[in-house]
């Protein structure tokens, strides 16, 4: 599978351990994404993140914002509540304002 994501020939064989292993995590859709800043270009990654199967921890430094997400509810005209409900109902998507937290998801999207 780390051939999938590492296509050039040989490739996989002169990668770290490290990044063979997030590769293979990212292929078999186990990998806990990591998305900083949930506005206009975050919070559709995260979603897309979420709708992809990932487990996708959101982080943001506004508080009202993070509730606000977490109830399920949009803060952005082109994106329905619905959505944000369904990927937060289905645990795939958690966004808080908790630095600590950051070194939960093994690959972070700025």
């Amino acid at each position: 599978m780390v051939e999938t994501i590492l296509p050039r020939a040989g490739a996989a064989s002169r990668v770290r351990p490290e990044i063979s292993a997030l590769a293979e995590k990212i292929a078999r859709g186990e990998a806990k994404l990591g998305i900083i800043g949930l506005g206009y270009v975050g919070m559709p990654l995260a979603l897309t993140g979420a709708k992809a199967g990932f487990n996708v921890l959101g982080f943001d430094i506004n508080a009202p914002r993070i509730a606000q997400i977490n109830r399920g509810e949009s803060f952005l005209s082109h994106i329905p509540s619905e959505m944000m409900r369904d990927a937060i109902a289905s645990g795939k998507l958690e966004a808080t304002s908790d630095f600590a937290r950051l070194s939960e998801p093994d690959a972070i999207l700025i």
